[in-house]
């Protein structure tokens, strides 16, 4: 029911923005703002993991931005991002990889990723709050140059995202939240509170829609730091309020907490070409959570039409989990990814990843998985 209703609310909404009118100055957001795009994978598992074999998979978005200054706030806006994910799972039919080789490996559903007033106050506007639902990876835990890599590690850690009953308000399933930013000179600070438990662990394909608490909270806070020649230090730290239990069932239920920090920017340049790259660690409270650590980093070099990159995502077992189950100590993935713009709608990227130690599962042989991604923007 839940889904229907906001599936009605975003379907409304996109047929006004037909007949609403242009923004009256250049520099100010249009009345409505509606875009569409659509993602879709084609992947092979050559070698190893589970086993071999290809699969495909898709996500169709539309993304709407509204002015809701009707509601008394001068600048508040109305966002609505609905998602439709289809497809069969790579990782887990053919890889048996932790991290996810596709960061649009989900179970099929149409989903509300996000539905939020945006609310700016403070002088000059510096400031957001949000309210609604959220996800948590649009404001923290971004990695610019990662964000170009299909592995799911490079868009969100593990060690963020392994956390929770049903992992935080991520893709697929989002939470209802609080957040606010603060926007500095040479720096910007964000806080969020979100439901400790995203959607139904139960019901994957559900939307829930709960007051930020009910079952819980998970409160993030980072620190974005602007460094010499466009560059970021990046600092976060989560904690979920709700205890978990422990992975060695050892006495008492445990913390769920974590800290991570990033550092990227531009590395060098070449006519319109950049070349550029970041380094990211995570920690996690292992006696609840299996990744204890992850270190991730890459480069690209080119252009936002012609671009080329490697990366590497690290994430390795604490004690507790890699104990429990005889199981290896890291699982790592080498991806290299090209992306070549044939049309100004069209982004073809194909992309190989070497997988070592799928799962950390002993019995499973290093994977090389092959396939293209098609990135079309519909309007």
């Amino acid at each position: 029911m839940m889904r229907s209703l906001f599936f009605a609310l975003g379907v409304s909404l996109m047929a006004g923005a037909v007949s609403m009118p242009a923004a009256a100055r250049q520099d100010d957001p249009a009345p409505v703002e509606l875009h569409a795009y659509y993602l879709g994978d084609a992947f092979a598992n050559l070698r190893g993991g589970i086993k071999t074999g290809a699969r495909a998979m898709g996500k169709l978005g539309a993304i709407l931005d509204a002015d809701a200054s009707a509601i008394g706030i001068a600048g508040a806006r109305l966002h609505v991002d609905l998602q439709y994910v289809h497809g069969q799972s790579l990782s887990n039919d053919l890889v048996g990889d932790a991290q996810v080789v596709s960061n649009i490996d989900a179970v099929s559903a149409l989903r509300p990723m996000e539905a939020y007033f945006a609310l700016p106050f403070g002088e000059a506007g510096q400031a957001t709050l949000k309210l609604g639902l959220i996800d948590l990876n649009v404001d923290f835990d971004v990695q610019r140059y990662g964000a170009f890599f299909l592995n799911s590690s490079h868009g969100i850690a593990p060690d963020v995202s392994q956390s929770g009953l049903n992992g935080p308000s991520i893709f697929p399933t989002s939470a209802s939240a609080v957040t606010v930013q603060w926007r500095g000179r040479g720096w910007t600070g964000r806080l969020g509170l979100f439901d400790a438990v995203a959607g139904d662990p139960d019901h994957p394909r559900r939307t829930v829609v709960r007051f930020p608490g009910t079952t819980g909270l998970l409160m993030v806070g980072e620190v974005d730091l602007a460094i010499g020649g466009g560059g970021e230090l990046q600092v976060g730290a989560w904690r979920y309020t709700p205890r978990f239990a422990r992975i060695d069932a050892a006495g008492a239920e445990g913390k769920s907490q974590g800290f991570y920090a990033l550092v990227e920017g531009p590395l060098a340049r070449q006519g319109e070409a950049e070349m550029g790259g970041w380094i990211r660690i995570g920690v996690a409270s292992d006696a609840v959570n299996p990744i204890g650590l992850y270190l991730g980093g890459g480069a690209t070099f080119g252009t936002e039409d012609r671009r080329i990159g490697l990366a590497v995502a690290h994430a390795r077992l604490g004690d507790s989990a890699r104990l429990a189950a005889d199981l290896h100590r890291a699982e790592t993935t080498i991806e290299l990814s090209y992306a070549h713009r044939v049309h100004p709608r069209i982004l073809l990227q194909p992309d190989v990843q070497y997988v070592v130690h799928p799962g950390w599962h002993p019995s499973r042989r290093d994977a090389i998985v092959a396939g293209m991604r098609v990135h079309l923007t519909l309007f």
